[in-house]
């Protein structure tokens, strides 16, 4: 019972840091999605409001996660990251693609 257990925390590790690479993946690749040029030529990039808004979503999953698998390697539950691991991720499709 007890190496069941262990098993089952092992796994939920290991599927934290898995998503939590793919969202640091995800993350670094974002890049602002304005891009505009001053009258001298200079090219600027911002980000537009649903761009940034995505990016902090992102940002956001990435924190959480990071908390949760901190907490469980702390020995303060294993509950939080088992709710983050399980979750779906509403742009994981985009993620995904992102890595493309």
């Amino acid at each position: 019972m007890v190496e069941r257990e262990l098993e089952n925390r092992l796994s939920l590790l290991d599927k934290g840091f898995s998503k939590l690479r793919v969202l640091k993946s995800t993350l670094d690749k974002l890049k602002p999605d304005v891009k505009t040029f001053t009258v001298d030529g200079a090219k600027t990039e911002t980000w537009s409001a649903k761009g940034w808004e995505d990016r902090n979503k992102l940002v956001q999953q990435f924190e959480k996660l990071e908390v949760a698998i901190n907490n469980s390697l702390n020995g303060e539950g294993f509950d939080k990251l088992k709710d983050l691991v399980e979750q779906k991720q509403e742009n994981w499709k985009a993620q995904q693609q992102a890595e493309e």
